[in-house]
């Protein structure tokens, strides 16, 4: 298969994405066992009804369905894409490899029940259906990363030397497993094709949104600044708009206000400063959620001016995984009483 048909069939797959009047319709559901009957009458339906059967908790059914869905256009896209764009779609699949693991530590360190893990997590990758039940039914981190390093899996190498006792500090694990994940996936791009100056400004990009993330997540929470230094991802060659020298001067500062300030001020792209100019630190999800809001729309227009392009698939990708959030932060409203106005305004979908 050549990329102009498979970028075809992606085109297609994005049709089928939610669009605004659906997200109303869902928000309007009165229960969410009326909002589960809505997503009945949708392309979700043969995962809702899988995810009953499975799921012992109703609260479990919808972000199960969800995720399943994920899984299977995942599946598709690996399936086929041509034998030359899937070292890329390896790369695209890793943000989501990464929240996966994120999900795992967090859920072993603090004994989360694993049908509630499971509810967190979207099988993407290498850590699709398979390999996420088998990573559930670990008895601890110790035993899943063990699995992990079994597999042979490049995310092994985040875990070494690091105590995975009941103690460990989760934050400073997932930072260490952010720093791994981007440092090795630049060293997997290669050359300067078109596909690769795309990748590599999508892995640029994250790393600026997590270092952001890192800065405003340490404010004022007693870390040293020699510390938090420490936690800088590194660009490589092709630095990023936040460079050492900037992240540096933030973290000494004890206020994330003062933080997203500073970074506005000197952060290299124009885009970012006025975003992080009108950032709120109160609302640090708001502030990730609108770094990734920003890359989809610039994959979007590079699939446009580069229609034969891992572009497409890259841009259907982040709007999938919104897709994914979206429905699942509905689901906990509707369990939790949200009114939908409120919930409304943490929606993000484009298309």
């Amino acid at each position: 298969m050549d990329i102009e048909y498979f970028n075809a069939r992606v085109r297609g797959r994005r049709g089928r994405l939610f669009k605004a009047q659906d997200y109303e319709l869902f928000l309007r559901a009165p229960s969410e066992a009326e909002y589960r009957e809505r997503l009945r009458s949708t392309p979700y339906a043969r995962h809702v009804d899988i995810a009953e059967a499975r799921m012992t908790r109703a609260a479990d059914v919808i972000p199960s369905a969800v995720g399943s869905n994920a899984a299977d256009t995942f599946k598709f896209l690996w399936e086929t894409a041509p034998d030359n764009a899937r070292h890329l779609l390896k790369t695209l699949f890793s943000k989501w490899e990464v929240h996966n693991l994120k999900a795992l530590i967090r859920g072993f360190a603090k004994d989360v029940k694993r049908e509630e893990i499971r509810g967190a997590v979207v099988p993407a990758g290498e850590f699709g259906p398979a390999a996420l039940n088998a990573l559930l039914g670990a008895k601890d981190l110790v035993d899943a990363v063990r699995l992990i390093e079994t597999w042979g899996s490049p995310y092994a190498a985040a875990f070494r030397d690091v105590p995975l006792d009941r103690h460990i500090n989760t934050f400073e694990l997932e930072l260490r497993l952010d720093s791994f994940v981007y440092g090795w996936l630049l060293s997997t791009v290669k050359g300067g094709g078109a596909d690769a100056v795309i990748i590599r400004e999508m892995l640029l990009s994250g790393i600026d949104a997590q270092n952001v993330m890192t800065l405003v997540k340490t404010a004022g929470k007693g870390f040293s600044k020699e510390t938090i230094e420490g936690f800088f991802i590194e660009g490589g060659p092709a630095a990023p708009a936040i460079d050492k020298a900037l992240f540096a001067q933030a973290a000494g500062m004890e206020s994330a206000q003062d933080i997203l300030d500073a970074l506005a001020r000197g952060a290299r792209d124009a885009e970012l400063r006025g975003m992080l100019a009108a950032a709120d630190a109160e609302e640090p999800a708001a502030i990730e959620e609108a770094m990734d809001a920003a890359m989809e729309a610039r994959l979007r227009k590079a699939a446009v001016t580069g229609p034969l392009t891992i572009a497409t698939a890259a841009s259907f990708i982040y709007m999938k995984m919104r897709e994914t959030k979206n429905l699942r932060l509905i689901a906990k409203a509707k369990l939790f009483g949200i009114p939908p106005e409120e919930l409304k305004g943490l929606l993000i979908y484009r298309q």
